[in-house]
């Protein structure tokens, strides 16, 4: 659910809310004594964001520019383990996952320019690791951390009324935040370090051919 809400003809707030309910059910380990897996989870999660719109000519192609600030929230429910037993006598919790977001957009040129930038902070937390509990005994928790800070913008020109061109460019600032667990009996330590396969830098550019008759390339 989600209501825009206008507070003058220059400012807009938004406000929303998500409710999951993921049931999972794996099954059993042994088919002939086991017990399947079951686990639902359940979660609310909201959204906020305001708009506010700095530059709005009443002309067509006049300068437009506005900017916004967003909050939200989501989760991700657990996978299974590859041990069966730990996420049964152990059910980890679902990942709490929170994104801050600051932009702008407009266009210029006569509206021939249109332009946009942002810089975000998403933060997954509760990532289920496995802990040493004393000796080689061992359980999984919620304490994984994973950090995304980053940047994009882009540019869209609009060069007739049937071409446009546009680019993108965006950087991921992809790191571990406490992030420790035990692997093969040994203690890993991810705190700080980048994650795997992340990009960092990320370039996007392309063009749009539009016809009249409402076919597009």
């Amino acid at each position: 659910v989600q209501d825009e809400i206008t507070i003058r003809q220059r400012l807009h707030f938004s406000l929303g809310a998500r409710y999951d309910i993921n049931d999972l059910r794996s099954a059993p380990l042994a088919p002939a004594t086991g017990e399947p897996v079951k686990g639902t989870f359940k979660k609310l999660s909201p959204k906020a964001g305001v708009s506010y719109r700095l530059f709005s000519g009443e002309r067509p192609g006049s300068t437009q520019l506005s900017v916004y600030a967003q909050y939200s929230r989501a989760f991700l429910p657990p996978i299974a383990a590859i041990d069966p037993q730990t996420v049964l006598t152990s059910p980890p919790s679902p990942e709490d996952i929170t994104n801050y977001e600051l932009g702008m957009k407009g266009s210029v040129m006569g509206g021939r320019l249109d332009f946009d930038a942002s810089v975000f902070y998403l933060n997954r937390d509760g990532i289920p690791i496995q802990v040493r509990t004393g000796g080689n005994t061992f359980a999984v928790t919620n304490g994984g951390i994973q950090k995304f800070p980053g940047f994009e913008a882009g540019l869209n020109g609009h060069v007739t009324a049937e071409l446009s061109v546009w680019a993108k460019y965006a950087y991921y600032g992809a790191k571990f935040g406490d992030f420790r667990f035990v692997q093969g009996g040994s203690d890993v330590d991810f705190t700080g370090n980048r994650i795997s396969l992340a990009p960092r830098n990320v370039f996007d550019m392309g063009t749009n051919i539009a016809s009249p008759r409402g076919l597009g390339l």
